[in-house]
């Protein structure tokens, strides 16, 4: 294809867009091919073409899961990029499908009460997305592109390879979350092209809308929101990501020093053979971040090496923590002020609303004091006045998550507390008893 072809598409995309970057493009293409009155003409729509509808007031959302309060939930937003005005009901449903299939891998499933998720529709002018090599570029929303940093199935939005500017991506995706949603905590982004593609980074999960479309969001979440990186063997020379090491990723193969020992047998050669004999095993196996030697990942098999597999225990463990990250173990607390007043003899009760995982509770503890209170292990808890005395008495709670996806929590993720100062004061001394007479 002709560089002169190719700059017409971008000034076509220019006018329609009203996009500076698209024309710093077109700045580098046409001045070698000395074709200055494309490139003029191209300012000319530039600088007189209408701006572009405001998307903010076009957008809409709509929850399609609900388990509480935004401020107490991790927030997926779905976002719609490919489709025209006429086929935002179909991304509602297609948003749904990739919601309800993630909601069944673990641990999504185990956790599902911790997560809300809400569809944003915004159309493009176009449907699908940019296939460079092919000469087809549409008019879409995000600018997404396949064929991203040398990958035919990399499909990303801006800043990417093909457009550096934020402002036409992810800088349009925050700002309709900004006033949609402030409260987002992982951006999934559905693209309405048929071919496989998709990317996931800390920025966003990507994908298109083929067949496999749910198990890519699955993925493609493992980077955005578990930090976790690919175990693939195959080479990425134009991967844009620095090299450094995941949860799930390591060049260490010194046994005592593998960050996910916890997870590995003493019988557990390290290196570990790939054979079948330790398929089911946690271990070291060679061959992880487009590395085939050097590099190690946790398991023979996982979701972020192979479609269709589990997160391995040390993927599970890295996603668990993420969410613990965004959603503490306590939902909600009373008596709400933690510094209470409390004059004479009286009972005074104290609760708290743990999070609820689907198929396991988490452990409670009450304190007085210091001290644990046998026995004291519901959402409930009561305390006399006259058995505490005069002054101030600390009442507490932990509540922790005892999962065994997790092994290893060295900054106490999984558990939560609150402490309540009670001051007390206006209690009698009992009268003294009298003595028996000889």
């Amino acid at each position: 294809k002709s560089k002169t072809a190719r700059a017409l598409q971008l000034g076509v995309s220019a006018c329609l867009r009203a996009r500076l970057s698209i024309f710093s493009q077109l700045l580098r293409l046409c001045v070698p091919i000395r074709n200055f009155s494309l490139l003029a003409a191209c300012l000319s729509c530039l600088l007189f073409a209408s701006p572009s509808p405001q998307a903010l007031s076009q957008a809409s959302i709509q929850q399609i899961l609900n388990n509480g309060p935004a401020g107490k939930r991790v927030n997926i937003a779905f976002l719609s990029e490919g489709y025209t005005a006429s086929q935002l009901p179909q991304f509602l449903t297609d948003a749904r499908n990739g919601l309800d299939y993630l909601m069944t891998v673990e641990p999504y499933n185990e956790y599902k009460n911790y997560f809300n998720a809400f569809a944003i529709s915004v159309a493009s002018n176009e449907s699908g997305s940019d296939h460079p090599s092919r000469g087809i570029f549409r008019d879409t929303y995000f600018n997404s592109s396949y064929e991203s940093y040398g990958l035919a199935r990399g499909l990303t939005i801006p800043p990417n390879d093909w457009d550096p500017n934020p402002a036409d991506g992810f800088g349009k995706a925050h700002a309709l979350l900004e006033n949609l949603l402030p409260e987002w905590d992982v951006i999934v982004l559905i693209v309405n092209d048929p071919e496989f593609g998709g990317w996931g980074d800390k920025r966003g999960a990507i994908s298109s809308v083929q067949d496999l479309f749910p198990e890519i969001i699955a993925h493609e979440l493992g980077h955005a929101f578990g930090g976790l990186n690919d175990e693939y063997s195959d080479p990425f020379p134009g991967d844009p990501d620095p090299v450094v090491e995941e949860p799930n990723t390591t060049q260490e193969n010194r046994r005592e020093f593998i960050k996910w020992r916890a997870w590995i047998s003493d019988r557990t050669p390290i290196p570990t053979p790939q054979t079948s004999e330790y398929g089911n095993v946690v271990g070291l196996f060679e061959g992880a971040r487009f590395q085939s030697t050097g590099w190690y990942r946790p398991k023979l098999t996982c979701k972020m090496r192979a479609f269709f597999q589990p997160f391995c225990e040390v993927c599970r463990e890295a996603l668990v923590k993420s969410i613990y990250t965004r959603v503490r173990p306590v939902e909600s607390f009373s008596p709400s002020g933690t510094t209470i007043s409390v004059v004479g003899s009286q009972f005074v009760s104290f609760s708290f609303v743990p999070m609820l995982p689907s198929t396991h509770k988490l452990d409670i503890q009450w304190f007085v004091n210091g001290s644990s209170i046998g026995g004291a292990t519901l959402p409930a808890f009561s305390v006399s006045t006259a058995a505490l005395g005069n002054g101030t008495q600390s009442i507490k709670v932990e509540a922790s998550d005892l999962t065994p996806m997790v092994r290893t929590d060295p900054t106490n993720l999984l558990r939560d507390s609150v402490a309540w100062n009670l001051m007390v004061s206006g209690i009698q001394a009992p009268p003294p008893r009298p003595r028996r007479r000889p």
